[in-house]
């Protein structure tokens, strides 16, 4: 037995003053539960308990340790209760990134919705055009609209697709023609995003810009 649950022995004892007794409470036997206490003993130095015949009680020494044996047993059992009620039902601050449109537009709905779920997740939202660093920033998770630029040490899923569309006013079309093929767009000017995380068809368009 290690030397918290030997702890854990001793508190129990003390508070029923009886080693059988403490040995129920804990499903161990009278046994295990004297050589716990034997053992604690025998590493403090002290003898915590008095036993006689009739009754158990604390020493001056044991009535010392009991106190801040009882708050250290307590806290490893509220620790405890703890991690088994996440296991239980999900809770806490879930950090998310998402670029500004894509959150403002979609994430609305999809946190309603999660909430009614796991009521007790507190949801803490990221809108931001910028690369995100998810180590850095402790995000749990984010929304990248282009992964190949990110390390691919990231577990990432493809969960949508939004394809992006050449558009132009019917006034400039008049005034500088329809493009027909991507080799005209070397003619043509035309705004395209200046941020890092520029998708697929924009790569395509880089190097006809370029040009």
């Amino acid at each position: 037995m290690d030397h918290l649950e030997s702890m854990r022995v001793f508190v129990k004892v003390a508070e029923v003053s009886s080693f059988t007794h403490a040995a129920d409470n804990l499903d161990i036997s009278p046994a295990m539960a004297t050589r716990a206490v034997a053992a604690l003993e025998t590493r403090l130095g002290v003898r915590l308990l008095q036993r006689t015949t009739r009754r158990v009680s604390l020493t001056d020494s044991g009535q010392i340790f009991l106190e801040r044996a009882r708050s250290i047993v307590a806290d490893l059992d509220d620790a405890e209760n703890m991690i088994t009620a996440q296991q239980r039902e999900p809770g806490g601050i879930l950090r998310i990134a998402t670029p500004v449109a894509f959150g403002l537009r979609h994430l609305s709905p999809v946190l309603t919705a999660f909430a009614e779920r796991c009521p007790l997740v507190v949801p803490h939202i990221t809108l931001s055009n910028d690369p995100v660093n998810l180590v850095e920033r402790r995000f749990d998770v984010a929304v990248i609209p282009d992964g190949d630029h990110y390390s691919n040490t990231l577990v990432m899923r493809r969960f949508t697709t939004s394809p992006l569309r050449l558009v132009a006013a019917p006034d400039y079309l008049t005034r500088r023609g329809l493009p027909a093929s991507l080799a005209d767009l070397e003619h043509h000017v035309f705004l395209a995003h200046s941020g890092d995380g520029v998708s697929t068809p924009q790569r395509l368009l880089e190097p006809i810009k370029d040009a």
